[in-house]
């Protein structure tokens, strides 16, 4: 499943408890905000600075550490 998908699909507060439980980076709360507002890889890379290969390597830990905490807490 896409991690966009998955967040769109959760409440605000499951965002937020799978937020806390996850403990992500600084980097990535601000892409998972974005995520969750439906932003692309390419404009989050935009207004972050950063390569959109970083976008989409961040996507990879944030959602790793996400399924983690779904699967832990069955959200």
């Amino acid at each position: 499943m896409k991690l966009a998908k998955l967040l769109n699909e959760m409440t605000m507060p499951q965002l937020e408890t799978v937020r806390l439980l996850s403990n992500l980076s600084a980097e990535e709360n601000e892409i998972f905000d974005l995520l969750a507002k439906g932003e692309s890889i390419i404009y989050i890379a935009d207004k972050l600075n950063i390569s959109p290969g970083t976008v989409s390597n961040r996507i990879k830990v944030i959602k790793a550490k996400i399924l983690k905490v779904v699967n832990m807490v069955d959200i």
